[in-house]
């Protein structure tokens, strides 16, 4: 099948984004993986918003995945109305932490025809398999769906093993529509999917569910394979929690120091004073010194 990736843009669209989405790169990957031709359309970024018009005409894709947050609701639902104006039997599945906290709201919209709850490259892939199949899909985890006149919303399953999960498809993005001195781009990379703690002003737990981490040998072999195929050594942890086994980011700094890799990350966040101890900062520096001798 043809897959659509569209971020929708925010109804305030005052930044410019600094890098593309992860969860996009890791669907599109995911994707792709299943057989699928699949584009990504990031419309935060103007100029690419100006060619979704012909990529509709074009490219014609049999599903439009979107995803859906707060500030995206308004442009993500004209959005899907544009697309079944082109091709009325576009199938539109929405997804994204609007839809994974607020299904229920999202799901009787009348261009809405799927909902993806929770992580969306474990369910899309099965879900598309099984339907261009013809095969039974409706007991698939994480996916909703209208049926006479009821809305259903299965269960979520989550695989333990995240080393299974293909490195993300940075190539399905122009990444010089983010700058154009690629090199220059912080380009996320995400260790570990959730945190265990349940904080009421937080939605993770609720998004990722169960905290699931990355050995640090796939976390390096994607940093590796980033910096190779893309002369990218800037990266962004997005983890919610990196602190919470210290064992194990003195793992990926071994890992890094092993093979040479002169790369630099940040933690924007899920780092806290009472999460890191002496040995980790020791590491995390002699790490840095190999960029920052």
């Amino acid at each position: 099948m043809k897959v659509l990736l569209i971020q929708p843009k925010d109804s305030l669209g005052n930044y410019a984004p600094k890098r593309p989405l992860l969860a996009q790169a890791y669907l599109g990957a995911a994707l792709e993986k299943g057989g699928h031709k699949v584009a990504i359309f990031d419309l935060r970024i103007r100029r690419v918003e100006k060619r979704l018009e012909s990529a509709l005409k074009e490219f014609n894709p049999d599903v439009a995945c979107i995803s859906l947050a707060s500030l995206t609701l308004q442009h993500a639902f004209e959005l899907m109305k544009r697309i079944k104006s082109y091709n009325p039997k576009a199938i539109i599945i929405a997804g994204g932490p609007e839809v994974t906290t607020l299904s229920e709201s999202i799901l009787p919209k009348s261009d809405v025809d799927f909902v993806v709850v929770g992580e969306g490259d474990f369910v899309l892939p099965k879900f598309l398999e099984k339907y261009g199949k013809n095969e039974d899909w409706k007991s698939i985890p994480g996916l909703g769906y209208k049926e006479a006149g009821k809305m259903i919303i299965n269960p979520r399953e989550l695989p333990e093993n995240l080393d299974d999960i293909p490195f993300p498809a940075w190539h399905l993005f122009n990444l010089k529509d983010y700058n154009r001195n690629i090199k220059r781009i912080q380009l996320p990379i995400m260790t570990a999917r959730g945190c265990p703690h349940k904080c009421i002003f937080c939605t993770i737990p609720s998004i990722f569910v169960k905290y699931r981490y990355r050995s640090p040998k796939n976390v390096v072999d994607e940093i590796e394979y980033v910096n190779k195929m893309f002369c990218i050594d800037n990266f962004q942890v997005m983890d919610d929690n990196i602190g919470l086994f210290k064992d194990r980011v003195i793992g990926i700094c071994d890992e890094i120091i092993k093979r040479n890799l002169k790369i630099k990350w940040i933690v924007g966040q899920g780092l806290t004073a009472n999460s890191v101890n002496k040995e980790m900062m020791i590491k995390m520096r002699k790490q840095a010194a190999q960029w920052f001798p």
